[in-house]
């Protein structure tokens, strides 16, 4: 499979092999991504394959603040989001 890594935050990734049966990134297509952040738990999907299932453990990292989109430094790139939809978490 491939390695992908996923940023969590601007100081920890998460490490993930893409399995070799199912290739779950669209090279030259639109992909999904879904952020579900509950308390101190995120969890991620990209084209509907959970990817990462986390909880954070320093109870001084705020559990509020801003939501942005973005890519990481380094050779250029680009990046393109459409569809951008934020929903409330109803208990």
């Amino acid at each position: 499979g491939k390695r992908i890594q996923l940023w969590i935050n601007d100081l920890q990734t998460v490490d993930y092999m893409e399995p070799d049966d199912k290739i779950v990134l669209k090279r030259e297509d639109w992909n999904s991504y879904r952020i579900r952040c509950e308390g101190k738990r995120i969890q991620l999907w990209i084209n509907d394959l959970q990817t990462v299932d986390y909880m954070e453990p320093d109870d001084k990292i705020e559990l509020k603040g801003l939501i942005a989109v973005q890519i990481h430094g380094g050779p250029p790139g680009e990046a393109q989001y459409r569809n951008l939809r934020i929903k409330r978490l109803v208990k």
